[in-house]
């Protein structure tokens, strides 16, 4: 929903997720039982491969006063809304047969503040390679750029 980019490597078998807004780097080591952590603030992750399907979870998020939304994004619709230490997250990434669209489906869980599990969906279309990662700006300039790959939200 925050309109900036995403950049998604794997070197040596760790996968990192780098977000330009704030610089949120999360990195996941594939095939390992041992929980990786960035910033406990984004918890601990597991990372694996099911066939094309990138599978990260993540447990061990501190409770937050708005770890399930905030009172600006869309689903806080104006209010914050809190998380628990028992929040848990699944993230299912695959790109579509010619490599120009990521999808990701993925799922909260919080037995405090949720009823059921939340899931949705979210496509983007991929960047050239030689696109820039700019420093964090909340600048209306950069988030237009960043608007034009993001296809669908359900």
């Amino acid at each position: 929903m925050i309109p900036y980019a995403y950049e998604i490597t794997n070197y040596r078998n760790t996968i990192t997720i780098f977000h330009e807004y704030g610089r949120v780097s999360r990195q996941v080591r594939l095939g390992s039982g041992e929980r990786n952590v960035t910033d406990p603030m984004y918890g601990s992750r597991t990372g694996r491969f099911e066939n094309d399907t990138l599978i990260v979870e993540s447990t061990n998020f501190p409770a937050m006063s708005a770890g399930l939304a905030s009172d600006w994004d869309p689903n806080g619709n104006g209010a914050d809304i809190p998380s628990s230490a028992d929040k848990t997250l699944v993230e299912q990434y695959t790109v579509n047969e010619d490599g120009s669209q990521l999808f990701l489906s993925y799922t909260v869980s919080d037995s405090e503040y949720l009823t059921t599990p939340f899931t949705t969906n979210i496509t983007w279309y991929r960047m050239p390679e030689d696109s820039p990662i700019y420093e964090f700006d909340c600048d209306a300039e950069i988030a237009s750029r960043s608007t034009q790959n993001a296809v669908e939200v359900e």
